[in-house]
């Protein structure tokens, strides 16, 4: 940008201005002072409109186009006909920078001034914008979108490899793009959105409300909105912004209140079109009101402090009382307490619900659930835990627009249950977590289910090690006895999953002997299983899958490590023979009906103490295809090297899936020449990216690798390496 220098004179103008300004004020002609004072403050304007152009020459001719069009900017705030050079400076800069349709609205800018600068036009040079303008128009004519020249299903491909935050910048690449993306309803990345103040300040970047507009842009593609309001920022950006084809929506507070308004907002907006809701907040509208608005409604979790507001009644405009609901099928309630009255009401309005889950009812609402709840198939039943829940609110939430290959699915309030409803059974009940539940109420509520002698139950899960012996043997009533559930038998039950104590192991060991049709036991208390177990183990001929140990699947202690003794390394140990045994043709000793073993599913956790000779016969067992070691603790470092040495080169000949959760020393040479179908490394602090490459370029079978909470481990080039040799990735990091 050319510029003409001030003349000398206006530099002793100035410095005559400032003398006779100051000899004015010495001799008190007030007004000849202020009039010297005007005249200088003018020339002091030349030199600022000089040194503005000046610096952005400089900037301009060293590439630093943004600070040279922030001096332009300046410019144009003169006074005009001085702004002219502003927006010649600004025209020239954006030409250069490629922007052609900024070029053209910065030189229309000038020429479209208002009818009372038409007259001073003459005194303004607009050749350079009229040129500027026509270079622009010409380059945009030659210029070509690559955009424009994709087929729909390779800009479909294109889109689907990107994640949330890149489809922004896209949006505003120019509107040709915007209007592609718009409407292409099959980018993944946009059906699910997740909102929290950590992503919206790494956004914050865009300049003004971009990221709002943005997200309103792709609003009618959201089918899954997770909301974490943790910050106001939160809350701003989303605004108003109308969500109308919502299928999933999950609202989380965390130290931020959210609107009421604001969520009724999203309720309506989406009402015909929302299937499963999540709510963990105490602004939340009632139950009643959630089920008048949405009556296409699958999926229900509510969690709250007070129950009071939740299960106020909600009469429409019409005042007509919501009397049942059509297709609630599954439902969640977590509060401090839950009362008889309001679990009836909830039941007389959920025709059609199948599964429940309640936390924090009482023995009276637990006898009402027995009473109306028996349409429903699979019944949880836990004691509230709100801080638990909050603090796991986020590391459960699932990150579509951060992470493609999060495996999950919105937010989850509840922590793992013991029963996975989602398997192929149609009658379950869950009180492993409920300190009020007693022998008697869980018989009724057993009996609740059927209407004949038979229980139907299919899958089970009970804790009874909160009741040592010590109180055990001092309760009077006979609800707490648990010597009353020896009588329960069923020719139906497929799981059972016990939380037990020495008092309780008999009686559960009965129970298992009563139920041949159990193809899975999870075993947890404050010590292993004796023989007693064991023996009624062996009774089984369908047993498929067996754990023992008192970690869940994220790897959390649910009790103390449990101290392993060598009577129970020999119980554990001859039971791992038995099955050996069974798969010797001839060998029919333990078995008259079966020469062959059913175990393909072994878990281990949380061991304090775990003989070589009990893993070498673990080994053995021809038909296991799945095997997981959590926490386990084994005697030194060579039984690790050994096991897992025999874990690479000699495995069971079906083994398919391996889980290793906080075991001791595991090293990347362990893993490196590992080849199984399905892989998952959790919390193993001393495996690195070089053991993960390594296992992945060597590995044939490897279909999926998990990877949970790895310190040493970039997620970067393991996500490139898994894509080329097509192997499916789940990453969980901090």
């Amino acid at each position: 940008m050319s510029f003409k220098p001030l003349p000398l004179t206006t530099y002793n103008e100035l410095l005559e201005s400032f003398d006779k300004c100051n000899d004015a004020l010495n001799k008190g002609y007030f007004m000849t002072a202020v009039q010297h004072a005007t005249n200088g403050l003018d020339n002091l304007k030349k030199f600022e409109r000089a040194f503005l152009t000046m610096r952005s020459t400089a900037y301009q001719q060293q590439g630093e186009f943004n600070q040279a069009l922030n001096d332009a900017v300046m410019l144009q705030k003169q006074p005009f006909p001085f702004d002219s050079q502003g927006y010649i400076a600004a025209a020239q800069i954006l030409y250069q920078q490629a922007k052609m349709e900024e070029t053209i609205q910065t030189c229309d800018m000038l020429v479209s001034h208002n009818d009372t600068y038409r007259m001073y036009m003459a005194e303004v040079n607009i050749d350079q914008l009229i040129l500027y303008k026509t270079l622009a128009i010409q380059r945009m004519k030659h210029r070509s979108d690559p955009v424009k020249k994709l087929s729909f299903d390779t800009l479909v491909l294109i889109l689907n490899d990107l994640l949330f935050d890149d489809i922004i910048h896209c949006l505003h690449v120019s509107k040709a793009w915007q209007a592609s993306i718009i409407h292409c309803a099959s980018i993944k990345c946009l059906h699910k959105l997740l909102v929290t103040g950590k992503w919206v300040k790494n956004n914050q970047h865009y300049p003004g409300n971009r990221l709002c507009k943005s997200i309103s842009l792709i609003s009618n593609h959201v089918r899954e909105l997770d909301v974490l309001f943790d910050s106001k920022e939160v809350q701003e950006t989303l605004g108003n912004v109308p969500f109308h084809h919502l299928r999933s929506l999950g609202i989380v507070e965390r130290g931020v209140m959210m609107h009421k308004e604001q969520l009724l907002s999203f309720l309506k907006n989406s009402s015909d079109t929302l299937e499963q809701i999540t709510f963990g907040c105490e602004n939340a509208p009632s139950i009643h009101q959630v089920l008048s608005i949405c009556l296409n409604l699958k999926t229900l979790t509510y969690s709250s402090q007070a129950s009071s507001d939740a299960f106020e009644p909600f009469y429409n405009e019409g005042q007509q009382r919501l009397l049942k609901h059509p297709s609630l099928t599954r439902l969640t309630l977590v509060f401090s307490r839950i009362r008889e009255k309001q679990i009836r009401r909830i039941l007389k309005i959920t025709i059609n619900l199948k599964e429940l889950t309640i936390c924090g009812c009482d023995s009276m609402a637990i006898g009402t659930l027995s009473q109306y709840g028996n349409h429903i198939q699979h019944i949880t039943i836990g004691n509230p835990d709100f801080t638990l829940l909050l603090s796991n609110a986020e590391s459960t939430i699932s990150y579509p627009n951060q992470d493609i290959n999060n495996n999950g699915c919105g937010i989850n309030l509840l922590s793992s249950k013991f029963i996975d409803t989602n398997r192929f059974h149609h009658h379950t009940v869950d009180v492993s977590r409920c300190d009020t539940m007693t022998a008697g109420l869980l018989l009724s509520l057993l009996e609740s289910k059927n209407q004949i002698a038979e229980y139907k139950v299919e899958a089970l899960s009970i804790s009874t090690n909160k009741m040592n012996d010590e109180i055990t043997s001092a309760i009077d009533n006979g609800l707490h006895d648990w010597h009353r559930f020896s009588t329960f038998h069923s020719q139906h039950l497929r799981s059972f999953k016990i939380t037990f104590s020495k008092s309780t192991e008999a009686i559960f060991a009965s129970v298992i002997q009563q139920c041949p049709a159990l193809e899975e036991i999870c075993l947890q208390g404050s010590s292993l299983p004796t023989h007693v177990l064991y023996t009624a183990m062996k009774s089984l001929r369908a047993l498929r899958c067996l754990g023992i140990g008192n970690m869940n699947d994220n790897g959390e202690d649910i009790f103390d490590t449990v101290i392993s003794t060598a009577e129970n390394q020999q119980h554990m140990r001859s039971f791992f023979e038995y099955h050996v045994l069974l798969l010797g043709s001839g060998n029919n000793n333990y078995n008259n009906n079966c020469n062959r073993s059913s175990l393909e599913q072994v878990r281990l956790s949380s061991f304090s103490y775990l003989e070589t000779e009990t893993w070498r016969m673990l080994l053995r067992i021809g038909t296991l295809r799945s095997l997981c070691l959590m926490g386990l603790h084994l005697l030194d470092e060579p039984d690790v090297e050994l096991i897992l040495d025999t874990l690479t080169k000699s495995p069971p000949p079906l083994l398919e899936d391996l889980t290793i959760c906080y075991l001791d020393n595991v090293k990347d040479h362990n893993i490196n020449r590992m080849d199984f179908t399905c892989i998952r490394l959790k919390h193993c602090y001393f495996i690195t990216t070089s053991g993960l490459i390594h296992l992945c370029n060597n590995a044939k079978k490897l279909k999926e690798l998990e990877i949970r909470f790895g310190h040493n481990i970039e997620r970067e080039p393991i996500e490139i390496l898994t894509r080329k040799r097509n192997i499916r990735l789940i990453w969980k990091g901090y």
